[in-house]
């Protein structure tokens, strides 16, 4: 059986759309919102999402040293023993449900969201410019190739020693060797809408996200990348209803 349309304070609204950023203790997202409202305490929601998410060792350093001969302009950024860049594609299904009603002049409403849904992550190999030291005429000098290269066995010793590390390389490289990783992942929320008409949505979340996947991930060099990530987040988002 179709409801009707919720009537608040003069307002006749049944839909929402709304989008906004989401910090995470292990990462960001952004996000889409498409709901449904229906009735005065229950609002239907699906949610697509797209975040990075990062192991809690990572560390971002700069590289030091001028390794001469190699064309290097200067040092740059990057993170020791990262195997792996991990983004996710989260499309969730749930509900909204008031727990308390805005006053009539400032007010703001407070309501709880669930939902889950699957997510789809996205493994894209983490390079390095890694300096290998080459033969020259000088005996004196040592002069060095930068290689750009991702972690594997044969390049270890390197990719993990610090000394030999010129940066990190550009983001182009691997985009055609992402590895997708699917998942199952539920998020619950507590909402905090303070906008000052009903048309429209300004809300405050805060909560937390649980991803599974089918393996462990490896985001880092190292036997402590695991199947799951529990974050805390607090987020933003705008929008409207009609």
């Amino acid at each position: 059986m179709n409801l009707p349309p919720v009537e608040e304070k003069g307002v006749l609204l049944h839909d929402e759309w709304s989008f906004g950023g989401r910090l995470l203790t292990n990462g960001w997202e952004i996000f889409g919102e498409r709901a449904k409202i229906k009735s005065i305490h229950k609002t239907r929601i699906i949610q697509f999402g797209f975040s990075e998410i990062k192991h809690w060792k990572e560390r971002k350093q700069q590289a030091e040293y001028t390794f001469l001969g190699s064309n290097l302009e200067s040092p740059k950024n990057f993170y020791y023993a990262k195997q792996n860049l991990f983004y996710t594609l989260r499309a969730g299904y749930g509900f909204r449900k008031n727990l308390a009603d805005k006053a009539e002049k400032n007010g703001v409403r407070v309501s709880f969201s669930y939902l889950g849904g699957i997510t789809i992550g996205l493994l894209k190999p983490y390079y390095l410019d890694l300096a290998y030291p080459v033969e020259d005429n000088n005996p004196d000098v040592l002069t060095f190739i930068i290689v750009t290269q991702k972690y594997s066995e044969k390049n270890a010793d390197e990719f993990l020693d610090w000394y030999s590390i010129a940066g990190a390389s550009g983001f182009k490289y691997g985009i055609t060797e992402i590895e997708p990783v699917p998942g199952v992942y539920g998020k619950f929320g507590l909402d905090f809408d303070w906008a000052g008409k009903e048309e429209f949505v300004k809300e405050l979340e805060v909560g937390l996200i649980l991803d599974l996947y089918y393996k462990r991930v490896p985001i880092m060099v190292s036997d402590d990348n695991k199947f799951y990530f529990l974050s805390a987040y607090i987020s933003f988002q705008f929008g409207k209803r009609w």
